[in-house]
């Protein structure tokens, strides 16, 4: 770097002041005042010139008499105030009138100090010294947040091809396991069985670690939308026992809910955010319990403002010292060690769920004898009955299914890794009247759309030469394909891609690695009952 560089650099960094004044004695005096703090010092010696100069240079403090030809300085101050640049700007209005409604009309058209002329400057140096502090400290704060952006959204770029790549190969593990489980054709021997067992455990574990690790990075970056509405506890209680049904039952564990909740006040959540909450808890009152234990769900009498869910389970509970622990990332209490699956995430996200929706949850535990969670959330203002919530639950699935085609047909995959085609033929080969014809380049696939129009499309993003958006604008652009179901099947699963991919107009935005069940679910959904599953 030359010397030159180097002056330039520092003075990029020195305070620029621009004084708008029309008494050149006071304005030599106090720019050579300012230089000697260590500022830059641009002049004006009337009101039009110091507005054009504030619009050109962006000053960093200004210094405005307030008497000066043409727009004198409570004009120029008010004009600044009302520019973008111009709101957070500190203004030293410099004047000789002294009367109080001079000073009042100087605060309320934005000024943010006023000091009289014959100028004090012991006075004046006080004041332009907590201002240029305020400068300085507003500078590191603007380079410590743009920092911190640029630092998030490499992290989030990070993830985002941290995911794609994980979630590519796990999509081939976790479907062709499925493929050797679900084969009439070809059953496996008890040794085979047992081997995709533990490939299929392994891959789910290590697929559920993948997908904790980046909700919990979404949730500390503030990137979970949350979307809130009334809900019966009761019903999503329902939900989740239902789910966890099976787990429990191979442990022997008995899962009692209390008539408390059903009679629970309605709350105010995200339903899925909340669903989720209770899902880990329960999840792990049946994993860390005892054989042939019990875990009881009630909601306790809360009065106020908030309602309370209890977990309780028969566990072998957790130490007095262990407590604050509990909800540390990775922290396992030494279960890491044990044949007990688990990521360690789970609690730190269920605290941070429970807290961005106005929640609270905390813990009680005795060695020996078990643990309860408590949650507690805010109430709504209505009462929400949970046969109604089934009801409506109910109704949507019979209108869904109530508007699904009869009849077989063609999918079309396009996609460029073999091993996904592979799998997705494999598929639906045992669907039975279902053709599926494939693109591994995307001008290919879009030929095959107009030419063999199929019933439905799956569509990758990440294909050579055009994105999966790219082919799905020029489908719903031609007259011949507009109308074709596309469904986005993909390993890129941030938040913003599911969000992109929803409003680019996929039909569903599908991630990998994908589930049997869930394209069974599309197939159903488009061309009507499968047979030969």
């Amino acid at each position: 770097m030359t010397q030159s560089d180097s002056n330039d650099g520092n003075q990029d960094k020195q305070p620029l002041v621009l004084v708008a004044d029309d008494e050149p004695l006071f304005v030599k005096t106090l720019s050579s005042f300012l230089e000697k703090m260590g500022c830059r010092v641009i002049v004006a010696d009337n009101g039009h010139a110091a507005l054009k100069m504030f619009r050109d240079h962006a000053p960093d403090l200004v210094s405005l008499d307030g008497q000066m030809p043409g727009l004198d300085g409570f004009q120029v101050c008010q004009a600044i105030r009302g520019l973008v640049h111009g709101q957070d700007v500190p203004i030293l209005m410099v004047t000789v009138l002294l009367d109080d409604e001079s000073v009042d009309k100087a605060l309320n058209v934005g000024a943010s100090d006023y000091v009289s002329k014959p100028i004090h400057w012991p006075i004046m140096k006080l004041r332009l010294t907590r201002m240029l502090e305020n400068i300085q400290a507003n500078r590191a704060l603007k380079v410590a947040v743009r920092a911190a952006e640029e630092a998030n959204q490499k992290k989030s770029d990070f993830l985002s091809s941290m995911s794609h790549e994980l979630r590519t190969p796990l999509n081939a593990i976790l479907g062709f396991g499925q493929m050797l489980e679900f084969n009439p054709k070809e059953p496996l021997s008890e040794g085979q069985r047992a081997s995709v067992e533990h490939i299929m455990s392994g891959g789910q574990h290590l697929l559920e670690l993948i997908n904790q690790v980046l909700d919990l990075a979404k949730i500390e970056a503030g990137k979970v939308d949350l979307v809130f509405e009334d809900v019966a506890p009761g019903e999503i209680v329902s939900d989740c026992v239902t789910l966890l049904k099976g787990l429990a039952e191979r442990g022997g564990i008995q899962i009692h809910v209390d008539a408390s909740v059903s009679s629970a006040s309605s709350i105010r959540v995200d339903r899925v955010r909340f669903k989720q909450v209770l899902l880990n808890l329960l999840s792990n009152a049946v994993k860390y319990n005892r054989v042939n234990g019990a875990v009881t769900i009630s909601a306790p009498m809360s009065p106020g403002a908030m309602q309370r869910l209890s977990v309780s389970d028969t566990g072998r509970g957790v130490s007095a010292d262990q407590l604050d622990a509990l909800f540390e990332p990775f922290n396992r209490l030494d279960a890491e060690h044990s044949e007990i699956e688990g990521t360690g995430i789970g609690l730190t996200i269920t605290k941070q769920l429970v807290e961005r929706m106005g929640g609270r949850i905390g813990v009680e535990s005795e060695v020996g004898q078990g643990s309860t969670f408590q949650v507690e959330m805010p109430r709504s203002e209505r009462k929400i009955a949970l046969d109604d919530a089934r009801a409506q639950g109910t109704l949507a699935v019979a209108q869904k299914d109530a508007g699904a085609k009869k009849g077989k047909g063609v999918v079309l995959y396009i996609e460029d890794n073999p091993a996904n085609l592979k799998l997705m033929e494999m598929l639906l080969q045992r669907m039975g009247g279902v053709t599926m014809i494939s693109a591994m380049e995307p001008l290919t696939g879009i030929d095959m759309a107009v030419n063999d129009k199929p019933d439905l499309i799956f569509l990758d993003i990440n294909l050579p030469g055009m994105t999966g958006y790219e082919v799905l604008e020029k489908l719903k652009e031609n007259q011949q394909t507009r109308d074709i179901p596309v469904y986005a099947l993909t390993a890129n699963a941030m938040a913003q891609d599911v969000e992109r991919g929803m409003q680019s107009g996929f039909r569903k935005y599908i991630t990998k690695p994908f589930s049997v069940n869930e394209i069974l679910s599309v197939l159903k959904e488009v061309l009507g009952d499968l047979q030969g599953r």
